[in-house]
Formats: structure tokens, sequence, C-alpha cells
């Protein structure tokens, strides 16, 4: 069963109706404009949850079809919209366009250098490309970011085990394991 449109159709109506209520509450006017632009991101905050699900799933279509529809509705504003632009990074990848995806990412982290989840991307298409050790600069990079994460240090496992080098991985969990024990848990 399909539930997006009637969801669309609830938040078109309700969200206007909300913004009303919480201006006319402050002694503001209700502005038509803030309305439509609170349901288009919205509408987009869907839309990302939709292309998340089909590629969890594994349907590459409906997430293609989905990330088009994203930067159809969000257009310029795309690039407001981290979330959407990250999982459209991922649908690029998924679908093996790895020159657009290089593309959209450089511009992601050119605005937000500090997001480790963008190296975190980025170190999966360096993998899908077979760039084993880009990948591996890419998620620690992503470590430095935020140390407390443990997935960059996973994935930088899986980079050497990628390339036959089991010892390399073994021993770089196990220094990592004694510098941040809790980075585990």
């Amino acid at each position: 069963v399909n539930m997006s449109k009637p969801r669309f159709f609830t938040a078109a109506v309700l969200l206007p109706l909300l913004c009303a209520a919480s201006c006319s509450s402050g002694g503001t006017e209700y502005d038509p404009n803030t309305a439509a632009g609170v349901h288009s991101q919205s509408k987009a905050d869907v839309m990302v949850g939709q292309a998340e699900r089909s590629l969890r799933i594994g349907d590459l279509k409906a997430a293609e079809r989905q990330i088009a529809g994203i930067a159809k509705d969000l257009g310029a504003n795309l690039a407001q919209n981290p979330a959407a632009q990250k999982i459209m990074a991922r649908t690029l990848i998924a679908s093996g366009r790895f020159q657009e995806c290089e593309t959209l990412l450089d511009a992601v982290q050119e605005i937000n250098p500090e997001d480790p989840e963008v190296y975190m991307i980025r170190g999966t298409l360096e993998e899908a490309r077979g760039r084993w050790q880009s990948a591996r600069v890419a998620y620690a990079t992503a470590a430095e970011k935020n140390p407390e994460l443990s997935s960059p240090v996973l994935f930088m496992a899986n980079t050497y085990m990628a390339v036959g080098e089991p010892e390399s991985a073994a021993a770089m969990l196990e220094r990592e394991y004694a510098m941040r024990p809790g980075r585990f848990d």
C-alpha cells in the first residue's frame, strides 16, 4: 500500500494551518510563503526517508526516482539540505555513477567540511572504485572528525581485508581498541 500521497495531502493541509495557528498566537500574520517553505522542506524530508528505505531494501530504481523528485522539488535549495545530498550521493554510488557522486561530495564537503558522514560516503565511493588507499584516508578523516564513531575504524579494517592484509586489519583494530576501548562498546 502506497501511503505517500495521503501523507503529502495531510502535510499540505495541516502544515499551513499549524503555521497559521502558531503565527496568530504570537501576534504576527500568517505568511503563505513560509507555510509553503515548511511544506516543501517536510515533503523533501519524507522523500529522503523513502529513498533511504528504498536503498536499504535494494530497490535502486525507486531510490533513483525519489532522488530525482527531491532534486526537482528542492531545486536551488538542495545545497541547504545535507540529508538529501547524502542520500543522493549514496544512490549515485549504488547506481555506479561515480563521477556525479564525486562532484556532489566535493560540493557538500565545501559547505560542511566537519561532517564525518560525508567522509564515510566518500570512503564508500572510493571502495566502489577499488581505490582502497583513498577509502582508508576518507575513513580515517571521518574518525578524526568524530573520534567516538566506531564505523570508520571498522570500514578501514575492511579495506585492509579487501586487499588481502588481515594482519594489518587486526593490528589497526587492536591499536584503536587500546587507544579508545569505549568506542567499540
